[in-house]
This record gives structure tokens, C-alpha cells and sequence, in this order.
């Protein structure tokens, strides 16, 4: 996860603190959002490479953050954590974008498997960027 820059957006700051140090010792640059305004805002200043979201967080929900998120940026992955086990919010979410849906509670370990399976091909994409940039240097 070296390189892998990462936005949380959850509301229960608690749960966000314990995942982001898990994730920054694996090596992401994590950044918390606790609404989706804040998320939306981060999103637009960081460019980070994955952004994990509630579904149900305050003002604005997950599926209204995804949406603007995908509209910004139709490539990036997004990774949905909720206790909405509905089908029809489920649907939703993956008409909105998201790569990935957890059902909470899910383990820290489910969390970070599916980071990682969302950050490959951003992560590969970089290595791939790099290795071009050092041959075309290399070639001069």
C-alpha cells in the first residue's frame, strides 16, 4: 500500500482513527472526513487514489458523496462500509460507482483486502507511469 493515498469518509470517528492507523502502517497516507461536504471538499484537494465511504453519514449520504465523487473522477475506486443490508440500497450503491460493498460490521482485515484489491490497479498504473517516465529519461 506504499504510495496509496487514501480518503475515509465516516462519521464515527472512533472507527475512522482505528482504520486509518491500520492502513498507515501498511503504508497509505490515510486523511478522515467525518461528513460528506468535508469528504468532498479533501477529495477535490488531495486527489487521492481510493476513497472508502459510509453509506449513511451526516447531511449528505454515501450514495450522494459516491455520485459526486464518480462525477469528478469516473475512474476512482470507491469502497462502501454500511449496515444497510437492503438489496435496493445495495443496487444503488453500485449504480452510484461503488467497486466495493461491506456489509457492517466487517473485520479490519475484510477492510484492508478489499483496499488492496481497489488500489492494484491504481498502484500498478503508477508503476507502469514511472517505468515509461525512467526509459523515456533513460533513452534520451
Amino acid at each position: 500500500m506504499h504510495g496509496l493515498r487514501l480518503l475515509i469518509a465516516d462519521d464515527d470517528e472512533e472507527f475512522a482513527e482505528l482504520l486509518a492507523q491500520r492502513l498507515t502502517r501498511l503504508g497509505a497516507e490515510v486523511t478522515c472526513c467525518g461528513d460528506a461536504g468535508a469528504c468532498l471538499r479533501q477529495f477535490r484537494a488531495d486527489a487521492p487514489n481510493a476513497v472508502i465511504v459510509d453509506g449513511h453519514l451526516p447531511g449528505n449520504d454515501g450514495l450522494w458523496l459516491a455520485r459526486q465523487l464518480q462525477a469528478s473522477r469516473p475512474d476512482i475506486p470507491l469502497l462502501m462500509l454500511s449496515g444497510n443490508s437492503d438489496q435496493s440500497f445495495m443496487a444503488a450503491a453500485s449504480e452510484e460507482g461503488i467497486s466495493r460493498f461491506l456489509l457492517k460490521p466487517c473485520s479490519f482485515a475484510e477492510i484492508e483486502a478489499a483496499v488492496r484489491e481497489a488500489a492494484r490497479p491504481t498502484q500498478l498504473s503508477a508503476h507502469h507511469a514511472t517505468a515509461k517516465i525512467e526509459a523515456s529519461i533513460g533513452g534520451v
